[in-house]
């Protein structure tokens, strides 16, 4: 169950994985349809299994960070909501006493300056730790989007590779 966001709050984002294993480069379509040449350029070399690589290095930690976020931001939106995680609920226990012992049952009564300070803090630090959350998932997006592109630059790679062509040998220089 989804705890709703408190009113005034941004709205954090749910992470998740697009994959875990990196997807294999199979370029991304057929470049052979362009009817122009493409320019010369001085040769370069890539090293696709060091890409692999690169990209399956990052995949497990972002993973983890995922797993771990997702309960963190739902407990503390659920504590936001609950509105008694920092006292703002505090009550104290009161056991009327007479001249011989026990003068009647145990009353609850509110702790007037401690719920006061507890609303007083949350007013404070429930917008500084939904910042913080979302500095978090940001962070992990960012990440994210750096390995998409890691895995783009490999697709790219492999389809311009495909659909390179040398040009046919001259007969010059016999």
């Amino acid at each position: 169950m989804t705890t709703p966001t408190p009113p005034g709050y941004a709205s954090d984002p749910e992470l998740e994985m697009l994959w875990t294993a990196p997807p294999e480069f199979i370029g991304m379509g057929d470049a052979s349809s362009s009817s122009t040449a493409p320019p010369l350029a001085a040769s370069f070399s890539v090293s696709l299994p060091s890409v692999k690589s690169t990209e399956s290095a990052m995949l497990t930690p972002t993973s983890d960070l995922v797993t771990a976020y997702n309960p963190l931001e739902s407990s503390v939106q659920s504590d936001i909501s609950g509105g008694t995680i920092f006292g703002q609920q505090a009550t104290y226990r009161v056991v009327p006493v007479g001249y011989h012992g026990s003068a009647g049952p145990a009353q609850w009564l509110a702790d007037q300056p401690l719920q006061q300070a507890g609303q007083q803090f949350a007013e404070q630090i429930n917008p500084a730790m939904t910042r913080a959350l979302r500095l978090v998932a940001d962070s992990v997006e960012t990440i994210g989007i750096f390995i998409a592109m890691l895995n783009n630059a490999g697709q790219i790679y492999t389809t311009a590779d495909k659909n390179s062509v040398l040009p046919a040998p001259s007969d010059s220089g016999s």
